[in-house]
């Protein structure tokens, strides 16, 4: 999790574009999508075959490559997902 605004420790960029890239499912909650360089993680994964989850309340850029958009909240959102496999 990332704060808007905080920097990242050094080289956490670059373990979570590989862990995004090797994922077979990709969670992307309460982000606009819009912000680099996280905005890419959700494409990475998409692009390397995982499963795309999107939670928030708004279209995001990544709503039209997710295999999975739940329009609501983080808390919402993942009560519903983890609701779904229990």
């Amino acid at each position: 999790m990332v704060w808007f605004g905080e920097l990242l420790p050094e080289g956490a960029f670059d373990r979570a574009l590989e862990a995004f890239a090797a994922c077979e499912v990709a969670l992307v909650i309460g982000t606009s999508g819009e912000v680099e360089p996280a905005a890419s993680l959700g494409r990475v994964a998409y692009h390397s075959g995982a499963y795309l989850i999107e939670i928030n309340p708004e279209p995001t850029p990544l709503s039209p490559i997710a295999d999975c958009s739940l329009r609501m909240g983080a808390v919402e959102g993942m009560a519903a997902l983890l609701s779904a496999f229990s």
